[in-house]
């Protein structure tokens, strides 16, 4: 996985004096998830980035939001950019990719915002 900040981010990661949570609600192989990318149900998808960063926020530490749109290689690529959209503007959360393919994260990551730490 690839992150915004730079860094690779596992689920929790001690570093130093600073834990990282990795929220991975936003995942295409879940079904709920995936049905509401297909259906470009963008609302749905904010809620739940937003519900993963009140979490985040509630634990007091650093976190990122995960973004798996990983469901269908054939769709993986457009279904990606639309969900960093959505979530980029739901969170001002740091974003993580999550993805097997070298041209996925790299469209991911010239879709990001700039929102490097």
């Amino acid at each position: 996985m690839l992150s915004s900040s730079g860094q690779s981010a596992p689920h929790h990661r001690r570093n130093s004096d600073r834990v990282h949570h990795c929220a991975e609600r936003i995942n295409c192989t879940r079904k709920a998830i995936r049905e509401a990318t297909e259906n470009r149900d963008a609302a749905f998808i904010t809620e739940q980035a937003t519900l993963q960063a009140a979490v985040v926020s509630s634990e007091g530490i650093n976190g990122y939001i995960d973004v798996n749109a990983g469901a269908h290689p054939d769709t993986e690529l457009d279904n990606m950019l639309w969900l960093l959209d959505i979530v980029q503007k739901a969170t001002p959360l740091p974003i993580t990719l999550d993805s097997p393919s070298p041209k996925v994260l790299q469209a991911g990551l010239e879709a990001l915002d700039g929102r490097l730490r």
